[in-house]
């Protein structure tokens, strides 16, 4: 006989949710080494339960300890949301099979800062040149050219709007050689 009460008990257990913990809201952009002790205990407490929970297990206090610990020393430089993330993934098994222990959440850690050593070793070139196709207007190339100089330091953010967007857009159009000089004495 099916009990068709099953889905409507409620248990007594709550369901363990990041977005309902007020530290990791106000810290999870913030890297670990930035979080402080207490609201760092409450977020790990709180993606390890819910880790339990995906895994049908349940963590010690002292294993939650070991790991807090891991956090300060070997991995304070990782962003909270990413820690997080990787805990809760690898918990859904998308790092292989792992037990709730200290180590299986060491190598999901071990993981989430090697990804986050690639994202960092990338360079930052933030390069304005094929931006929305602005190089095939002389009026996107005059943006450019202004950007350029000001990132190489030779215009000063106070004196940005001194050069005409617009005569600097015509004279590119023209062909003219230009140059900063032109425009700052």
């Amino acid at each position: 006989m099916e009990d068709n009460n099953f889905y409507q008990k409620k248990s007594d257990e709550p369901i363990y949710k990041l977005e309902n913990n007020k530290s990791y809201q106000d810290y999870s952009s913030k890297i670990i080494n930035e979080v402080p002790e207490d609201n760092l205990k409450s977020i790990l407490t709180t993606v390890l339960k819910r880790a339990g929970q995906n895994m049908g297990s349940e963590i010690s206090d002292s294993a939650i300890l070991l790991i807090y610990d891991f956090l300060k020393t070997k991995f304070r430089f990782l962003p909270v949301q990413m820690m997080c993330s990787y805990i809760l993934r690898g918990s859904l098994g998308e790092f292989g099979p792992g037990r709730l222990v200290p180590r299986t959440v060491y190598n999901w850690l071990l993981e989430a800062n090697n990804d986050w050593q690639k994202i960092e070793s990338k360079p930052r070139q933030e390069t304005y040149a094929n931006c929305a196709n602005l190089n095939n207007y002389p009026l996107g190339r005059a943006i450019i050219k202004k950007i350029e100089w000001y990132q190489k330091g030779l215009l000063p953010i106070n004196d940005w709007d001194k050069i005409p967007l617009k005569e600097l857009a015509e004279r590119i159009a023209r062909g003219e050689d230009i140059r900063i000089t032109d425009y700052l004495t």
